[in-house]
């Protein structure tokens, strides 16, 4: 994927995740699920409940926002950290993230990494199951 094209689909993906957020706080925690894994399966998927968790780190409560969806951490971090390089290599016109994406797919593409993410999700969606959110 080209430079440009990444960075405006990241930059779309966190104004829409900024945008469920704001939602999310304004008119009521996400109580009812819209995941269509768990709409057609019955199940919930491993992501479910992340927007609870992100919700509940904003509010300060960690070990909620951990019960809801240890990925909630991640999409945060996401969160936090895409917009600002983002703003920062467009500004400066570098590609320092586009870099940095490039290098993680490298590393995800080796068989011992993607092997340790899918155990990660795996487990987190056996969490989710567990718990049923």
């Amino acid at each position: 994927m080209r430079r440009n094209r990444l960075y405006g689909l990241l930059a779309v993906s966190c104004i829409a995740g900024y945008g469920w957020l704001w939602y999310q706080l304004q008119y009521g925690t996400a109580s009812g699920s819209i995941c269509v894994f768990k709409y057609m399966t019955g199940l919930p998927c491993p992501s479910c409940g992340a927007t609870r968790s992100v919700l509940s780190l904003l509010h300060g409560n960690f070990i909620a926002a951990l019960r809801w969806n240890p990925l909630g951490y991640l999409f945060a971090a996401i969160l936090l950290m895409v917009p600002v390089w983002l703003f920062t290599d467009v500004v400066f016109k570098r590609s320092s993230l586009y870099q940095a994406v490039q290098y993680a797919e490298n590393i995800i593409k080796q068989k011992k990494t993607a092997f340790i993410l899918l155990l990660i999700i795996t487990a987190n969606w056996l969490w989710n199951i567990y718990k049923n959110v």
